[in-house]
C-alpha cells in the first residue's frame, strides 16, 4: 500500500510525535511505501502571525504540494494526525481530489475545542463543545492565550463543518479511546465513522520494580497536574521518593522543590531508553493529569514495563487503567487522595506483585505492534473501500 503520512509537529516533542514516528516504522517494516509529509512548529512565530491563521483554514501551498505527491507517487491513501496550524483541511480536499482515501487520527479534542484540552483555569471547560462556532474559547483567547490565533482555529473548523470536509472528505476516523470517541461525537463528527484504536509501544522488556520510588514523566505544565503533585509530595510522606522526567512551564517550580526536598530528584529530559529504564524500576508511574487527556503513550509504556499506574480517575484515564488490577485511581487534582493510594502500595505487596503481572498481560493484550498494525489495515481497507464506492460502504465503529 502506497502511504501519505501527514503529521505538523509541536515545539515541545510530545507523545504524538513519537506514535507518528512509530505508526511510520511500523508501516515500512510491513513493506509498503510511506511518504512522510511533516511539517514543524518551530518555523512560524510563536506569536502566530495572521497569515498562519488563514492558512488555518486553507492552505494553498499544502494543497499543491499534496496533489502534486499522490500523484507522483499514486498514493492511495492519505493518514493525518495533527492538522493545525500548517497542514488545514485543505490536504483532505487535495487528497480527494487527487483520488485517495484519508483517514484522520483524533489525538485530542480539537474538532470540540479551539486548544484541543477541553480544559481552562485548573479544570475541564465543555463550553464550546457542541458549538456551530467556538465563541466561549474565542472570547477567553484559550488557543496560545490570543483571540486573534483561537478564531483561526475556531473559524478554520467551522468553516469546513459548512463545506462538509468533516462529513465528505474523511473517510474514517480514528479516536484513541472509547472515552475520546463519545467526546468527538459530542464535538458534532459522524458517529458512524470513528473506530477505536489505541496506541502501541515497541516491547521494552519488563521491568523490576526494585527501585524506592515512583516516577513522572511528561510536560511540566498545569495541565498535566505537576502542581498538584508538587504540593502533595511536600504535604504528606510515603517512605518513597520521587523522580520527575521531562520539560515545561513549570520547570523552574520543580527545580526549586527538587533543591529543597532530597526525596524529589529532577531529571530533565532523557533519551527514551533511559525513561523505559528508570521506568521498570520505578513503583509506579504518577499520572496526576487534570484534564481528559487523548491516549497517554506513557501509560502504555508502564504497562509494557510491568508498571501499575497512579491516575486521575477522568477521561481516558479511566478507561486506560483498571482500578486494582493495572493501577489504581484517585479524584483528579486531590493529591492527598494520591498519596493514600502510594500508601496502599508499600502495604500491599503481595497484590502490588499481581498488578505488575496484569499491566504486562495488558499490554501483550492490546498494545503490542502486531495488534496495532493488524487494526491498522483493517482501517485503512475500510477507509478505502468506502473511498471506492462515493461513501456509501461503512462498518459502524
Amino acid at each position: 500500500m502506497r502511504v501519505l503520512l501527514a503529521h505538523n509537529r509541536y515545539r515541545i516533542r510530545g507523545g504524538e510525535d513519537e506514535v507518528v514516528d512509530s505508526e511510520l516504522a511500523l508501516l515500512g517494516s510491513h513493506g509498503h511505501e510511506v511518504f512522510p509529509y511533516i511539517k514543524d512548529n518551530h518555523s512560524i512565530s510563536s506569536r502566530f502571525p495572521v497569515k498562519e491563521g488563514v492558512r488555518s483554514t486553507w492552505n494553498w501551498e499544502i494543497y499543491r504540494e499534496v496533489r502534486t505527491l499522490i500523484a507522483k507517487h499514486k498514493i492511495e491513501l492519505l493518514h493525518c494526525h495533527n492538522l493545525y496550524p500548517q497542514l488545514s483541511p485543505a490536504i483532505f480536499h487535495a487528497a480527494k481530489t487527487g483520488g485517495a482515501a484519508t483517514v484522520q487520527t483524533l489525538h485530542n479534542y480539537k474538532f470540540g475545542c479551539p486548544k484541543g484540552e477541553l480544559f481552562r483555569n485548573g479544570s475541564v471547560c465543555e463550553r464550546c463543545l457542541g458549538k456551530t462556532f467556538a465563541w466561549p474559547g474565542v472570547m477567553r483567547g484559550c488557543y496560545r492565550d490570543s483571540r486573534a490565533a483561537t478564531a483561526a482555529i475556531a473559524i478554520a473548523t467551522t468553516s469546513h463543518r459548512l463545506l462538509s470536509t468533516w462529513e465528505n472528505r474523511v473517510d474514517t476516523y480514528i479516536a484513541l479511546t472509547d472515552f475520546a470517541r463519545g467526546k468527538c461525537i459530542d464535538a458534532g463528527l459522524p458517529a458512524d465513522r470513528i473506530t477505536v484504536k489505541g496506541n502501541f509501544v515497541h516491547d521494552p522488556g519488563v521491568g523490576t520494580g526494585d527501585g524506592d520510588f515512583v516516577l513522572y514523566v511528561g510536560r511540566l505544565t498545569q495541565v498535566k497536574g505537576i502542581s498538584v503533585l508538587l504540593r502533595a509530595w511536600t504535604e504528606q510522606s510515603t517512605g518513597l521518593k520521587l523522580t520527575i522526567i521531562g520539560t515545561g512551564d513549570l520547570e523552574p517550580d520543580v527545580r526549586a522543590a527538587a533543591a529543597s526536598d532530597c526525596t524529589i530528584n529532577f531529571l530533565g529530559v532523557q533519551p527514551l531508553d533511559t525513561v523505559l529504564h528508570v521506568m521498570g524500576r520505578a513503583k509506579a508511574l504518577l499520572f496526576p493529569s487534570l484534564w481528559y487527556e487523548g491516549m497517554p503513550r506513557t501509560i502504555v509504556e508502564s504497562f509494557a514495563k510491568g508498571t501499575p499506574v497512579v491516575a486521575s480517575d477522568l477521561g481516558s484515564m479511566s478507561s486506560l487503567i483498571q482500578h486494582g488490577v493495572t493501577g489504581l485511581h484517585f479524584p483528579a487534582g486531590v493529591g492527598a487522595a494520591m498519596m493514600t493510594q502510594l500508601q496502599w502500595i508499600q502495604t500491599h505487596p503481595s497484590e502490588y506483585a499481581q498488578m505488575r503481572r496484569k499491566c504486562r498481560e495488558k499490554y501483550e493484550t492490546d498494545f503490542t505492534p502486531e495488534r496495532n498494525y493488524g487494526l491498522l489495515m483493517e482501517i485503512y481497507k475500510r477507509a478505502i473501500s468506502r473511498d471506492e464506492s462515493g461513501g456509501k460502504v461503512h462498518k459502524a465503529a
